[in-house]
């Protein structure tokens, strides 16, 4: 795939607000092929790459590294720093990259048909991917057919959900891991100890549920408040309502 685009200094005398848009059509046009085209790259210098059986024991020196899920090929460590360099990342990016063009050829082929089609962007694809590469095969191809044909619309919250479902089902004991890790990292700090003129810092990770239904509180609030202040100082003083108001549960 070949493509040039001509790099003008200033305006041509065609110009028009119709010529920029669609230069800008065609600019996004080539943005994406190029995209499709370097994932594939990816994919083909792990298949010229391959690595054996990862052996956790070597501790020193050049080693197989398995970069996608199981049952994915792997790849000498070597290349993946001479990959990473050719697209111009680190090396940690580069198997982050490589790891994720793995995963959807052998992990998740109709995504990885629809991608190459142009059905779906790179991106959206890569973060179904990374969702899938920590579970099982079987689920990884239930993931597979679920969300294949609507990926190009489905949120990351629906990617994350299909993923812990088709988890639940192929491999209940990781999933119910997985609950209680992610219960494990939820909470919520008011650091009463630092206070800085009668300002107070607050630090959380809650779960989206409960982040939404606290947003739509703030935000409810906040709109009854004087609106010549700032929004941001109003939901600031939402929150401190939100905490005072007996009668309404966060």
């Amino acid at each position: 795939m070949e493509a040039t685009a001509a790099i003008t200094s200033g305006p041509t005398p065609e110009l028009s607000p119709e010529s920029v848009l669609a230069a800008a059509v065609e600019v996004r046009d080539l943005e994406d092929a190029a995209a499709i085209h370097k994932l594939q790259l990816a994919a083909d210098w792990v298949t010229l790459h391959p690595g054996e059986e990862v052996d956790t024991s070597i501790e020193y020196g050049m080693r197989d590294l398995q970069i996608a899920g199981d049952g994915a090929p792997t790849i000498d460590e070597g290349a993946v720093a001479e990959f990473a360099l050719a697209i111009g990342v680190s090396t940690d990016t580069g198997r982050t990259y490589l790891g994720d063009a793995v995963e959807l050829r052998h992990r998740l082929p109709r995504l990885w048909a629809r991608v190459v089609a142009g059905q779906v962007a790179v991106w959206k694809a890569r973060k179904v991917a990374q969702a899938t590469r920590c579970i099982p095969p079987d689920a990884a191809a239930v993931v597979d057919q679920r969300l294949a044909w609507c990926a190009h619309r489905c949120s990351f919250a629906e990617i994350d959900r299909q993923v812990a479902k088709a988890q639940a089902e192929h491999d209940p004991d990781a999933a119910e891991q997985r609950r209680v890790e992610a219960l494990e990292r939820r909470h919520l700090d008011i650091d009463l100890d630092h206070v800085t003129d009668g300002i107070v810092h607050i630090d959380g990770d809650v779960d989206l549920a409960d982040a939404l239904a606290l947003e739509e509180l703030i935000r409810t609030k906040a709109a009854t408040l004087d609106p010549e202040l700032p929004l941001d100082v109003r939901r600031a003083q939402a929150v401190g309502l939100l905490g005072a108001d007996g009668r309404t549960e966060v």
